[in-house]
């Protein structure tokens, strides 16, 4: 038992990352201000891909007081347009209000859409069959914290609380999408739907 050949590792294809795929980032977007305007255009740069991307917004009122509607806009590789409906709902909180994507394709709602592929739907990281990079890589560094987490309570009872702070938010920084600007646009779908949004 446990020989050489006894795992069956090797014949188990690697599950798909979401750091290899696009992805729609509804916190930053409306931290740039998206519930702000009834239509604009969103750029930003993908943490994953490292490409800008650029994407139309049509935003609308539903029925629903705490429930929008969004359509969005983009160029594929090819030149052609997609067109990505979909809805955010808010969800109260202790803090405030939180927005979701509601994924048509499972009705879960999630925070980030993901897309595997250049020109692919949107769907959440359950449809995609995704997994994070840190779920297949393990980290030694943190092995000294998770041993001996007297250690790490010293550390930042000595005061270094603020380079902790710094390396978290570094981590964190690398999966949230980077200068996102949101400019405003005239018009309604009718008028604008049709046009290039690059």
């Amino acid at each position: 038992m446990g020989g050489h050949g006894s795992s069956r590792w090797g014949w188990t294809p690697r599950k798909r990352q979401v750091e290899e795929c696009s992805v729609f980032d509804l916190d930053a977007w409306i931290s740039a201000g998206l519930l702000l305007h009834e239509a604009g255009r969103i750029q930003w740069n993908d943490p994953y891909t490292g490409s800008e991307k650029t994407v139309v917004y049509f935003l609308r009122a539903t029925d629903v007081l705490d429930c929008k509607y969004v359509e969005i806009l983009y160029a594929q590789s090819d030149g052609t347009l997609q067109h990505e409906p979909t809805t955010i709902v808010s969800r109260p909180q202790s803090c405030g209000t939180r927005w979701y994507f509601f994924c048509l394709y499972c009705g879960r709602q999630v925070r980030k859409l993901f897309s595997i592929r250049a020109g692919g739907t949107y769907r959440c990281r359950h449809c995609c069959d995704l997994t994070h990079r840190s779920a297949q890589q393990h980290n030694k560094s943190h092995d000294v914290f998770r041993r001996n987490p007297y250690y790490l309570l010293r550390v930042l009872e000595a005061g270094s609380l603020q380079a902790a702070s710094f390396l978290f938010n570094a981590a964190m920084g690398a999966r949230t999408p980077l200068n996102v600007r949101i400019t405003p646009m005239e018009g309604s779908w009718d008028q604008c739907g049709l046009g290039n949004p690059n």
